[in-house]
């Protein structure tokens, strides 16, 4: 469900080099979470200034692990069942030195809307394969989901399950239950799953998955119904829901919150994928809007989105093969992105009626998703056209603005399905007409923002109400989708 890089003209790209002071890159997970916390204790308005790291900060921080990325990032050379479990077990020991709940959360798929289905059967086609075995004396790699826990250890190669979607997820819930019973006794922290199966791979065949939270460690008492949320299919939505289960927590006396979370006041959201940092940005404008005089004088609480990045040849934390790690903070970045639409400063932002800075994050960012995403893309149209063109586009199209947007809070399909595409029609021409005007402009590039095929405004239209939090199963081919007019699993809208 990823944002598409696109270079210098991607999402996180341009917000690296226009907003530099809601980014900080640290040597270490530790480093991050120490600064965070720091000035969360602080009450700092922002983590990025110098601060000590404040006794027992381990302990207000949460981290939210995305978990299909953990586990599709192993590397090559580790192709085992127990090579698979050691190192899951070590990333997660690293996390669980820098924050003491640490809750790893997955896709599930028996709920996914079939939109998400269609991009990932997509996806899965266009992946490269991995390294195959072939011997007689070899066990034979399962393609689906009949396998049992000896069968998997046997394999010689788990990347070869993980290549397989039908196969993958009783690999997830073997994995899962193994590293749980390895965390079972440990006394310094507490290890969340959210979205696997406690049977593992003793599930019987044939019978469906039960995916839910399991947890270990210390202090686990009353920890997963603090947790708690609607049923989600997608991964990366429900490290925003953790986010806001903790943010719940934080804001009760503290003798009614779980053990595990009493100190809480920061909130890790630790993934690769770009696409969160448009999620986080739609969740900051909401919360916005929906302050109120008792969240207004709630503790002070941190948030903040942590990448693992490879480092650049010449950069001071060490060589091309080195790992950093680059953070983004929500709120600073939210406030920058903000004057930049408004073309205001930071004072007039801040007292600006919130219902229209949300209105303006949720236009920003369904431009961004039809400037390439997994669902939209526009052949050249980038970020940055987007992002300079929504500024006129809210100025002069406010009503447009404000009943499409409106639309996708509210979940009603039918605005989201006619007056998000015609709004977005318009940013297109928007884009097109300033490209146009520039010196140098490309023929090529103006002919494809030109003519481009419709679909993809419904698409992207689809998209915003997902990320929004309104995922909009029924009538999908109105959106563009491939109907299976034999498939009976939809639900309503939620």
């Amino acid at each position: 469900m990823g944002l598409k890089v696109k270079g210098e003209n991607g999402v996180k790209a341009l917000l690296k080099s226009q907003y530099p002071g809601a980014f900080r890159r640290f040597p270490t997970v530790g480093d991050a979470a120490a600064a965070v916390a720091a000035t969360a204790a602080a009450k700092a308005q922002t983590w990025l200034q110098p601060a000590v790291d404040p006794p027992g900060a381990r302990d207000t921080i949460v981290a939210t692990v995305d978990g299909n990325v953990l586990l599709m990032q192993i590397p090559g050379e580790v192709e085992t069942f127990a090579e698979y479990v050691n190192v899951v077990v070590n990333i997660l020991h690293s996390h669980l030195r820098s924050a003491s709940v640490v809750v790893v959360v997955f896709d599930e798929p028996e709920i996914l809307t079939k939109a998400k289905r269609e991009e990932q059967q997509r996806r899965d086609e266009s992946r490269s394969k991995p390294a195959t075995y072939h011997s007689g004396d070899l066990a034979p790699v399962p393609v689906d989901d009949n396998y049992t826990q000896a069968d998997i250890e046997r394999v010689r190669n788990c990347h070869e399950v993980m290549a397989s979607r039908a196969a993958r997820s009783r690999l997830y819930d073997a994995i899962g239950v193994e590293v749980l019973r390895r965390f079972a006794n440990i006394i310094d922290g507490t290890l969340v799953f959210d979205g696997l199966d406690p049977r593992g791979a003793t599930r019987p065949m044939g019978a469906m998955r039960s995916p839910t939270m399991s947890s270990a460690g210390a202090r686990t008492e009353g920890l997963v119904d603090a947790l708690a949320h609607d049923p989600i299919g997608e991964g990366d939505l429900k490290l925003a829901a953790i986010e806001e289960a903790v943010r719940r927590v934080a804001a009760r006396p503290e003798a009614e919150r779980p053990a595990a979370l009493r100190s809480a006041c920061v909130h890790f959201a630790v993934t690769i994928d770009t696409d969160s940092l448009a999620i986080g940005l739609l969740q900051r404008a909401r919360r916005d809007m929906e302050v109120t005089d008792a969240t207004a004088s709630a503790p002070t609480f941190k948030t903040a989105m942590l990448m693992r990045e490879r480092a650049p040849k010449r950069d001071r934390w060490g060589d091309e093969g080195r790992a950093s790690y680059l953070v983004c903070d929500y709120d600073t970045l939210y406030v920058l992105v903000q004057k930049d639409m408004w073309e205001a400063n930071t004072r007039t932002v801040r007292a600006m009626d919130p219902v229209l800075k949300r209105r303006a994050i949720t236009l920003l960012v369904s431009g961004w998703i039809l400037a390439g995403s997994d669902f939209a893309d526009i052949k050249s149209l980038h970020a940055r056209m987007v992002t300079e063109a929504v500024p006129a586009l809210l100025r002069h199209s406010a009503r447009m603005v404000a009943a499409a947007t409106d639309s996708v809070w509210a979940g009603q399909a039918a605005g989201v399905r006619l007056l998000v595409p015609q709004l977005l029609e318009r940013l297109v021409e928007l884009c097109a007409r300033t490209y146009a005007d520039e010196k140098g402009a490309r023929k090529a590039t103006i002919a494809n923002l030109a003519h481009y095929d419709e679909v993809q405004l419904r698409r992207a239209a689809w998209c915003i109400a997902y990320w929004a939090g309104y995922e909009l199963r029924r009538d999908l081919d109105e959106f563009g989708f491939v109907v299976d007019d034999g498939d009976t699993t939809e639900q309503e809208d939620n």
